[in-house]
Order: C-alpha cells, then structure tokens, then sequence
C-alpha cells in the first residue's frame, strides 16, 4: 500500500475494491512521526482500526498489519488491540529490509 503522495491519506483494502477477508497483509507508512513516543502514539489509531475489523470478523484478526516509520526507518508489526507493536527491524534506506517472505497466502 502507498500513500496516494499525500502525507494524510493511507489507502486500505476498501480503496483497491478488496475486503478484509480477501487480504493477506497491509503495509503503509506513518511520515509525520519524529520519535519513538510519536510512532507508538500513531500506532495506536491502527490498533483501534485492526480491532474493529477483528470484532467484524468473528473475534479473529483477518490480516497481518505492518507500518514503516519513514523519520526513523523502523518497520512495526500490529497483531491486535492489545499489542503495543512488534518491532521487526530499521529498514535504514534499504529497502531490501523490508522483505517479509512470502505474502500469497494466508
């Protein structure tokens, strides 16, 4: 997933006429975050966004969640409401980091 270039918009699922149950995994970016309090405060609204679609979707989480912070280059993990996030790895401008291995089924 991208950002449409627009720094306020993340496209989801919906966006590209797919549902929950049909994705495999989300991956979009945060580009305002500054420091590591800014990005555990942005990944909040994700988890409050994967819950919702875990309550919708009979109490199981449809989808891997992932968000890159684009200032510091950490890559996080969201597996539900109530985790604070799984760190992965720092991208560091290599973008062969962000490899998560094979993606094509669930």
């Amino acid at each position: 997933m991208g950002t449409f270039q627009n720094e306020e918009v993340a496209p989801g699922f919906s966006h590209f006429g797919l549902t929950a149950n049909q994705t495999i995994a989300e991956i979009h970016s945060h580009v305002k975050t500054t420091t590591i309090a800014d990005e555990k405060d942005g990944l909040y609204g994700d988890r409050r966004r994967i819950q919702g679609l875990t309550n919708r979707n009979g109490g199981i989480q449809p989808f891997n969640n992932y968000i890159y912070m684009k200032n510091s280059g950490r890559l996080w993990a969201l597996s539900s409401f109530y985790s604070e996030g799984e760190y992965i790895r720092n991208i560091k401008g290599n973008y062969k980091r962000l490899f998560f291995g094979q993606l094509n089924s669930k």
